[in-house]
């Protein structure tokens, strides 16, 4: 299910949840503006921190495209 737009302030953070079910429970893939991102970086000027389905950007300041991607594994 798509997250829709969602506004942030300038330079304030965003918390983005991915939820997912199943078993054995789905890996995460997170990526912004089509970057895989796969654990904690910057990107843009922007720290982003994972924490198991919670992807944080610090001091956003442009648009972003973020997406989450749950992988089943067998």
């Amino acid at each position: 299910m798509p997250f829709g737009n969602v506004t942030v302030y300038l330079n304030n953070s965003i918390n983005i949840k991915c939820e997912t079910s199943g078993y054995p429970r789905p890996q995460i893939e997170w990526s912004i503006n089509r970057n895989l991102i796969k654990s904690n970086t910057e990107l843009y000027n922007m720290p982003i921190i994972i924490f198991k389905n919670i992807l944080q950007v610090q001091n956003v300041h442009i648009n972003l495209e973020i997406r989450c991607k749950a992988i089943g594994i067998n």
